[in-house]
């Protein structure tokens, strides 16, 4: 198996195992399985209350699966570019430190 092919099944089974967690969260969440979490039901659950009304488009004051998966994976995105820009500033900051953003003096 080639190290592509291998990368690409590895993304693929992340993104299902992702799904399958965000779904199984959600139903914890929905204590009436009603298929919606609501602000009382997201109440004992920090993170979600916090998030709440970004999370829930229509503004119905409930959330369905569709609406906690699409603000779970725009957090995630979210997390991946701060986490891209910290890496490019260390890099940035090992490089001026060895000399490497100063013009050389003839």
């Amino acid at each position: 198996m080639t190290l592509a092919r291998f990368l690409v099944l590895a993304a693929s089974a992340l993104a299902v195992a992702t799904a399958y967690a965000d779904t199984n969260a959600f139903k914890s969440l929905d204590i009436d399985g009603d298929g919606m979490v609501s602000k009382a039901e997201a109440a004992g659950h920090a993170e979600v209350t916090l998030a709440f009304d970004r999370a829930d488009r229509n503004r119905d004051g409930k959330l369905t699966l569709a609406e906690y998966e699409r603000y779970g994976k725009a957090k995630a995105r979210a997390e991946a570019k701060a986490k891209a820009r910290q890496t490019a500033a260390r890099k940035a900051e090992r490089s001026a430190s060895a000399g490497g953003t100063k013009a050389k003096e003839k």
